[in-house]
């Protein structure tokens, strides 16, 4: 997922800031500027790789239901697929 780095940054505008990879223990601390970047990149895809960058491996397994429901307020109903 790491090809799609480029991508990411060219629609945000900047480059990911290395010192702040996996500096994100808990998806709760992330920092509002930060959703609202992930929100601005239009795919559910590209804001969970982006999120990804800033969280530490271990508080990941969630991730994917916390981009559905606090990046992009969409929280599926039972038996939908994410």
């Amino acid at each position: 997922m790491k090809e799609l780095f480029p991508t990411i940054e060219k629609q945000l505008g900047y480059k990911l800031p290395e010192d702040k990879r996996q500096s994100i223990a808990r998806l709760e601390d992330i920092p509002e500027n930060l959703l609202l970047d992930a929100r601005n990149l239009n795919s559910p895809l590209l804001a969970e790789i982006f999120l990804r960058f800033f969280l530490k491996s271990e508080c990941t397994t969630f991730l994917k239901i916390f981009v559905q429901d606090k990046v992009f307020n969409a929280v599926p109903r039972p038996g939908e697929k994410i």
